[in-house]
C-alpha cells in the first residue's frame, strides 16, 4: 500500500464526479467509477482535487430511500481505508 506522502502527486485543480440515481443498488460498473473519480480527485496535492457526489433525481416517482441508504453505505465502504481528503 502506498501512503499519500509517496504516492506521485499532481497539481490542480480538477474536480470529479459521482452522481448515480437511486433507483436501483450499485454494480461491478459502479464500483469501478466510485473508486476511479475518488483516486484521481485523490492524486491532486493541496487538496486541489475534489469529487462531488450528488445523488441524480430526475425521476423522483422511481426513487426509494433503501436505495439511496444503500448507495450511500456502499460508497462509504469501497472508499474504506483510503486516506480523505
Amino acid at each position: 500500500t502506498t501512503s499519500p506522502e509517496s504516492s506521485p502527486s499532481f497539481v490542480g485543480p480538477i474536480t470529479t464526479r459521482f452522481p448515480p440515481e437511486p433507483n436501483g443498488y450499485l454494480h461491478l460498473g459502479h464500483a469501478k467509477a466510485v473508486s476511479f473519480n475518488f483516486a484521481v480527485a485523490r492524486a491532486f496535492s493541496a487538496g486541489k482535487g475534489r469529487c462531488h457526489m450528488r445523488l441524480d433525481d430526475t425521476n423522483p416517482t422511481k426513487e426509494d430511500e433503501e436505495y439511496v441508504k444503500s448507495i450511500l453505505e456502499d460508497v462509504r465502504w469501497i472508499q474504506r481505508g483510503c486516506p480523505p481528503f
